[in-house]
């Protein structure tokens, strides 16, 4: 144990002498001792005292004193002592049903009733530690490896459950950069009966086209230039699991041709090879893009995109889902505080605004960063507006526009223009007013993305 601060024991017993000995047993493991004669004066202490164990005499009053405890519902283990002959096994067994902890037959051994005590409090702690557990699993958040409570979130979570129990359907998971997109796929696989192969995740921006193919197929040796030996491609290594193809939305024509035949036959060839090798893989494509749009300008084969879309799952910005900034912010809190041993603990209610007040365009992952910078620099336990980062802060200090910015993000609206007039020339100020952002454009005139490139382009803004 660790020491009289930690755990307490309540000592219930008529004969002093006995009750010293008794409160000596527990000092001796390290506990502080409260001592009372009476079962009444027992019943007060259990609400001044908050005991983690509480020692009684069956005869006087201790069966009451369990009753008490039990449907007070707490956390305390009860040990009772009884007179020989007092109990027989059956009447044992009864009363450890009843929520007795231990028995112990008088005269009290002393060294057992400090055992019994120190196992009860390692039960207790193995106790709370699985409450604590279970409630993490069965938030919905924690075990999908989401924070988030907003509605926006948990129709995310529900979507996520509802996909990872079809294994072999392909999913395609759209949301702006650090949204949490790959962590949703991630919760995807290991919510099905896939978790036990591999997770590959594949960035289909981060390679030039040359070796995407290589990359996703393999290749032999030989193949090419600098292929000295086989090698095995992303298709293969997920066999049996789920091929995560990371912002798909990048790839060019020609490789989503190559992707698209394997995606529907789970068959390919190496790059440079003749056998056709099969897989059992399911495919979870992410993408900030708006692949319809990119479908209707040509930039992305709409039979793959039909492929892809067979579930669809979109992840809101952070700034659509403010309630979830505290949620987020203590998790992150806790994480650095716990990686750097900094003191950080919480966040003062000022600094909290400041953040909630913030737009984030680079989402979760933008925040996890500014969290991070705020542990590590931080001067005190409690982080406040000056650890803020700059940047933060001077989002919240506004400048006044100049007369020349003013008048040219003012809308010239006439009576009797036509309405295509007025439309067009709501969207030209917005369009000046976030200073060219389209997205942010389509968010303050509460349009979709895909309505408002079709207006630009119709206006031929």
């Amino acid at each position: 144990m660790n020491g009289a601060d930690r755990y307490a024991v309540l000592i219930v017993e008529e004969d002093a002498r006995e009750r010293g000995s008794f409160a000596a047993a527990a000092e001796k493991v390290g506990c502080r001792a409260v001592q009372t004669a009476g079962v009444e004066e027992a019943l007060n202490c259990l609400l001044d005292e908050a005991p983690h164990v509480v020692v009684a005499p069956m005869r006087s009053g201790g069966m009451r004193l369990l009753r008490a405890v039990r449907a007070a519902g707490e956390e305390t283990a009860v040990i009772l002592t009884v007179e020989p002959n007092q109990l027989d096994r059956d009447a044992a067994a009864r009363l450890m049903a009843d929520g007795a902890h231990d028995f112990l037959v008088k005269p009290v051994d002393t060294v057992k009733l400090g055992a019994s005590v120190q196992k009860a409090l390692r039960d207790l702690d193995i106790s709370r530690q699985n409450s604590a557990l279970r409630r993490q699993i069965e938030s919905p958040s924690a075990q999908l490896g989401f924070t988030g409570k907003s509605p926006r979130m948990q129709e995310v979570y529900r979507s996520v459950i509802r996909l990872a129990a079809s294994p072999g359907t392909t999913g395609l998971i759209m949301g702006e950069s650090g949204v949490g997109k790959e962590v949703a796929a991630r919760a995807v696989h290991t919510r099905s009966v896939r978790r036990k192969g591999p997770f590959v995740p594949f960035n289909c921006a981060a390679l030039p086209e040359a070796l995407i193919e290589s990359e996703l197929f393999g290749h032999e040796q030989g193949a090419f230039t600098g292929a000295e030996r086989r090698r095995r491609g992303r298709f293969e290594l997920a066999d049996g699991g789920t091929l995560l193809l990371d912002e798909i939305g990048e790839m060019s024509l020609a490789q989503q041709s190559k992707l698209l035949r394997a995606l529907e036959t789970r068959e390919f060839e190496r790059v440079g090879g003749e056998k056709m090798i099969r897989v059992d893989v399911r495919i979870i494509a992410t993408t900030n893009r708006d692949l319809e749009l990119e479908v209707e300008e040509g930039r992305f084969r709409g039979d793959l995109y039909h492929r892809l879309r067979v579930w669809t799952i979109r992840i809101p910005p952070l700034r659509e889902r403010v309630e979830d900034i505290p949620l987020l912010t203590r998790h992150f809190i806790d994480h650095f505080a716990e990686e750097t041993g900094a003191e950080a603990s919480g966040i003062k209610p000022e600094a909290m605004r400041a953040l909630e007040k913030y737009p984030w365009h680079g989402n979760v992952r933008e925040l996890k960063n500014c969290i991070e910078v705020m542990v590590v620099t931080a001067q005190g336990s409690v982080l406040g507006l000056p650890d803020l980062p700059e940047w933060i802060l001077q989002s919240g200090r506004p400048t006044p526009p100049s007369n020349a910015e003013a008048d040219e993000e003012r809308m010239h609206v006439a009576a009797g223009m036509p309405w295509s007039e007025i439309e067009k020339e709501a969207i030209r100020a917005t369009l000046e007013y976030t200073g060219g952002n389209k997205a942010e454009a389509a968010r303050v005139l509460e349009i979709s993305r895909r309505t408002l490139f079709r207006k630009i382009k119709t206006y031929g803004l």
